[in-house]
């Protein structure tokens, strides 16, 4: 098994496409939101984008644990770096959503805010907000992450058993529990958890077994898979994202997408790529801002002129750019260097306790 060959090029390209495909999704219902004419088709695709993450997620756990399977405190380290990694830029986001939520709440026609809500949105528990029921964290966005942190957690206990047996053992709780959801009226939270896109966390991972197997994939394979993939997917658009059975509808068209993009021998090299590779390295930071900065965006332009003078073009032109701009300051400024500080802090710490 050589670890020193990186798919990751090639999946930070593919990060970088997820996400600015979720936010030209949100810049659709944006548009429409504010009352701007929609001259685009249909970009209801653009939520594939979150089947690509979850697909990538499974894939980039397995594949940068793979030498911490059957270690001693793999599961404890491994759930401390994704906390770092995942929930500071997130509770910011959640502290500036929930600030906004307790202000609108003096007046009338908002929804009275939660503190139980809000709380549950930090901890990452799938809750029902206020004004309608809907399952969904103080930030909206959000939601993907209550998936996410849920893996992270059935990954983390796996990580005692050898690889093999760790995916093996994730892969069939959270399937069996997606077929129980299925069948039976669950509880909340866990009948949201037992949503069937959990099913493309497993996907992921058994792509990176197969990475990690040795597999490859010739340029000829690869592309045919990105073609069947991207077909499936957007033949499947007009109704993916509320398919009861997205993680099969959308789950298997986002594996074949990933896996033609990490069974590969070389990460690709051209311009694009490069740049691309950067966008995907602050990917998390603009699937977490975009939607902010659109409310910011308006909110401004409103105070000094009226934005529909601007063409719905140019509109949306504007708040996308605006958005990976933001994006890349907020990775540059914020996001890496606290990562880094409390990755630092972290390993001292464990360093400390090894010593004791």
């Amino acid at each position: 098994m050589d670890l020193n060959i990186r798919p990751l090029g090639a999946i930070q390209v593919l990060r970088a496409l997820a996400a600015l495909g979720v936010v030209v999704y949100h810049m659709q219902g944006e548009l429409a939101h504010r009352g701007f004419d929609d001259p685009f088709p249909s970009l209801a695709i653009g939520a594939f984008g979150v089947d690509l993450f979850f697909v990538i997620s499974g894939f980039i756990m397995v594949y940068s644990s793979a030498r911490s399977f059957a270690q001693p405190g793999a599961g404890r380290r491994f759930l401390a770096k994704r906390i770092v990694r995942i929930a500071p830029l997130y509770w910011i986001f959640t502290s500036l959503s929930a600030v906004i939520a307790v202000l609108l709440a003096r007046y009338p026609g908002h929804a009275d805010y939660s503190f139980k809500h809000i709380l549950a949105s930090y901890l990452f528990i799938p809750a029902p907000r206020p004004e309608d029921g809907a399952m969904l964290p103080t930030l909206p966005t959000g939601w993907t992450l209550n998936y996410e942190m849920f893996f992270y957690v059935c990954f983390a206990v796996a990580l005692q058993w050898r690889r093999p047996i760790a995916v093996a053992a994730v892969g069939l709780a959270l399937t069996t529990m997606v077929i129980v959801g299925a069948l039976a009226a669950l509880p909340e939270p866990v009948a949201f958890l037992a949503n069937s896109m959990t099913i493309e966390f497993c996907l992921g991972m058994l792509l990176a077994q197969l990475f990690l197997a040795g597999w490859r994939l010739p340029l000829w394979a690869r592309l045919v898979l990105i073609a069947l993939g991207a077909a499936y997917a957007m033949l499947g658009a007009a109704h993916g994202e509320t398919s009861p059975i997205r993680g099969i509808a959308w789950g298997v068209p986002a594996a074949a997408i990933v896996g033609a993009a990490a069974l590969a021998n070389a990460s690709p090299s051209f311009l694009a790529a490069r740049a691309l590779e950067t966008l995907g390295d602050a990917s998390y930071s603009l699937y977490l801002v975009h939607t902010a900065l659109f409310i910011a965006i308006y909110v401004v332009l409103a105070r000094f002129a009226d934005p529909h003078a601007l063409s719905s073009i140019a509109y949306a032109f504007g708040v996308v750019t605006a958005s990976v701009a933001s994006a890349l300051a907020l990775h540059a400024w914020v996001e890496r260097p606290m990562t880094r500080f409390l990755n630092g802090a972290l390993d001292a710490r464990g360093r400390r306790t090894e010593r004791a």
